[in-house]
């Protein structure tokens, strides 16, 4: 179901359809391609939030389902990209501090007012 859901992304207005899905799977895989999509430089800004804010929905509602490797993959984007622009890295500093909220480590993320999930989703 979610290669389906892969293979649907790029098409027009997929996109919010199948980040949602994703987000509410809470597998491994729907939290890694989620995060992938945060780190595409090809969809807009908007679309990477939008995708940010459905994987730190999911990690608050089922947990860090990625394995070791693919977290660290985060701080790597992290790293590579705010060292070029802070605002493109910004989605994906949501989803660190989502992974570090889980564990107890600080806050939850204050996600734009835009991006917010309502509940039961």
């Amino acid at each position: 179901l979610e290669s389906e859901f892969e293979a649907n992304l790029g098409k027009p207005a997929g996109w919010i359809a199948a980040d949602s899905v994703l987000g509410s799977f809470g597998s491994a895989e729907g939290q890694i391609l989620l995060a992938n999509r945060v780190a595409d430089p090809q969809l807009d800004a908007q679309e990477r939030q939008q995708a940010a804010a459905r994987l730190v929905h999911s990690i608050r509602k089922h947990g860090v389902r990625m394995d070791r490797k693919s977290v660290q993959l985060q701080y790597d984007r992290y790293n590579r990209i705010a060292a070029k622009s802070e605002e493109e890295a910004k989605p994906i500093s949501w989803i660190l501090d989502a992974m570090e909220a889980r564990a107890g480590m600080r806050d939850w993320p204050e996600l734009p007012e835009i991006l917010a999930i309502p509940a039961g989703n």
